[in-house]
């Protein structure tokens, strides 16, 4: 038997059917999450559960016993079924110990002393033993939350609810409470999540429940059958209209020149020059007259792309596309994809058995000379990767102490040092879509050396 069973729950909300014949069953020890669009029916669902909504129409049993009888007090359910919110609502005059005990002293009428103990030990297993004594506005979303489900596990309850409760929080302190529930599953405990955290659905849900339209159209067991999240993000987005933006200008730049008998006009002048440098400065000097021109394409993308990618992250939009390391070793991956197709027998021969070098040296070489293939690619991911982050990091320290500080060197050097800043990282953004270009081309022209 199951420890939870929902069978063809219906709520409607005037004439939206909001749950429509919802059937779910959740064993005991299980983490089940529900996954779905927003208005899909995943908070209606859990407040059902929890008997905060009454159903029109199916049973929700708990133990083998239907919990949603109508008049049937909801208190006793309610003991068993612990849940925390989205939003945080700790009570802001009391303590993150007192919100804490709040509930299980009224409800079981304990005293404090009977209760603290086993409060203090929910704290400490969470690692807030030395934020028990702050209120809520002293501490962290993150910490925040913790002591929601601290709250929650007071009551001591056989399952717990938990919907969207990472939504309302900033990314970097997700983790912390993503943390809390995998202690819990590790624990035994039964739980129910409303979520959008793909990723961390498919590492720990022992089943996953698709929602559509009030419906669960699909029921999913272990990791490997959760797809692959292909959200469009803000990263995605600026990618997408850089891409854009370089073909609208290089396509003026290409009609200018029809026009005009390959002369540049418009925006195509301030282009020419630095397609020019990128050719005479970049290509030639590192490939070869013989050999830049099949390259020039690929470099000119990257150099541009990265050039304005990296402006981008300079505006107040705040999009720092070049300082997620993924961006970067995809630009690396492609780099050394195109110098190891592109690589002539001297290259390889160079690598493997080099040539006058005695044969008992060239055994030992080789390996390493087989490593410094990888090292290249990734020295360009870091390169572009750190350079950039910790410019932007660097940046937000300076412009963060203008609101810490109340004082001439919180406010008035900060924001010098920010302006000051902020000019390094416009020559820094170029300069680092230079350094990339050119050791790209670089390993260009180690590939296609003859001799």
């Amino acid at each position: 038997m199951a420890k939870l069973e929902l069978r063809n729950v219906v709520k409607r909300f005037g004439d939206v059917i909001v749950c429509n014949g919802v059937n779910l069953d959740v064993e005991e020890g299980q983490m089940i999450c529900l996954i779905g669009a927003s208005g899909a029916g995943k908070s209606t669902l859990l407040r059902c559960i929890n008997l905060l909504e009454h159903t029109e129409d199916g049973e929700i049993f708990l133990d083998g016993e239907d919990i949603s009888i109508p008049g049937l007090d909801p208190q006793a359910a309610r003991k068993k079924i612990g849940m925390v919110f989205q939003n945080f609502n700790l009570f802001p005059h009391m303590t993150a110990f007192e919100n804490a005990m709040l509930a299980p002293r009224r409800v079981y009428r304990k005293s404090r002393l009977d209760l603290e103990k086993d409060i203090r030990s929910l704290f400490s297993r969470f690692g807030l033993s030395d934020r028990m004594e702050n209120y809520p506005d002293q501490l962290s979303g993150g910490q925040q939350q913790r002591v929601a489900i601290i709250r929650a596990l007071a009551m001591r309850p056989e399952v717990m609810l938990f919907d969207e409760i990472t939504s309302a929080l900033d990314p970097q302190l997700v983790g912390e409470v993503l943390d809390v529930l995998l202690q819990l599953k590790n624990q035994g405990m039964t739980m129910v999540l409303a979520t959008h955290e793909m990723q961390f659905a498919r590492h720990a849900a022992d089943k996953i429940c698709f929602l559509k339209d009030g419906k669960i159209i699909e029921d999913l067991h272990g990791e490997t059958y959760l797809p692959w999240d292909f959200s469009i993000t803000k990263n995605v987005i600026s990618i997408l209209f850089t891409a854009l933006l370089m073909f609208v200008l290089f396509r003026g730049l290409a009609q200018s020149y029809q026009k005009n008998g390959m002369i540049a006009s418009g925006m195509g002048r301030f282009l020419e020059p630095i397609v020019l440098y990128v050719r005479d400065e970049i290509a030639i000097p590192n490939i070869g007259e013989k050999h830049h021109r099949r390259f020039m394409g690929y470099l000119l993308t990257l150099f541009f792309f990265i050039w304005f990618l990296n402006l981008l992250g300079l505006t107040p939009l705040g999009i720092n596309v070049t300082g997620n390391i993924a961006i970067t070793f995809c630009l690396a991956m492609i780099t050394f994809v195109i110098t190891t197709l592109v690589g002539k027998k001297y290259y390889w021969k160079h690598i493997f058995w080099m040539p006058g070098v005695p044969w008992p040296m060239k055994i030992i070489l080789a390996p390493i000379e087989l490593l410094g293939m990888i090292i290249k690619p990734f020295s360009l991911l870091i390169r572009l990767y750190a350079n950039i982050q910790a410019g932007h990091i660097v940046l937000m320290s300076l412009i963060g102490l203008m609101f810490i500080f109340k004082s001439w060197l919180g406010s008035t050097l900060s924001f010098g040092l920010a302006f000051a800043i902020s000019l390094i990282e416009i020559l820094v953004a170029l300069l680092q879509a230079y350094i990339f270009t050119m050791l790209s081309a670089l390993y260009f022209g180690f590939a296609s050396e003859e001799h």
